[in-house]
């Protein structure tokens, strides 16, 4: 149970990171034009490309995006109430029930001065 949260959490933190490289990666491109390095720019480009797309993809599987909220009422009759152990054991598993927020992903823009690859 805490390596599937460790997992999560950690294609979170790869998730962050992609967006904010972002910036970075565009001034180098843009470096790499003014340079004409125009093929390393494309390579550079679509490299970021083919990241942002895969982590697109991979937010509705990893943060269960799709996945109904089950509720589940009882009566306090009905509840058992764990303790020690079994009570971390239990509120991990109700964690892991919960929906978990994906983080943002924003599209790919592609600069304008490269052109599109055939």
């Amino acid at each position: 149970m805490y390596e599937e949260e460790y997992l999560v959490a950690s294609v979170r933190r790869l998730i962050e990171r992609v967006e904010s490289v972002r910036e970075e990666i565009g001034r180098l491109v843009a470096g790499l034009v003014r340079r004409g390095m125009w093929e390393r720019a494309r390579a550079v480009e679509g490299s970021l490309a083919e990241v942002v797309s895969m982590c697109r993809t991979t937010i509705p599987e990893v943060f269960r995006t799709n996945e109904p909220v089950q509720n589940e009422a009882a009566t306090e009759q009905e509840v058992y109430r764990p303790s020690g152990g079994d009570a971390v054991l239990q509120e991990s598993i109700e964690a892991a029930r919960k929906p978990n927020e994906p983080p943002h992903v924003a599209e790919f823009e592609k600069l304008s001065l490269l052109g599109t690859e055939k």
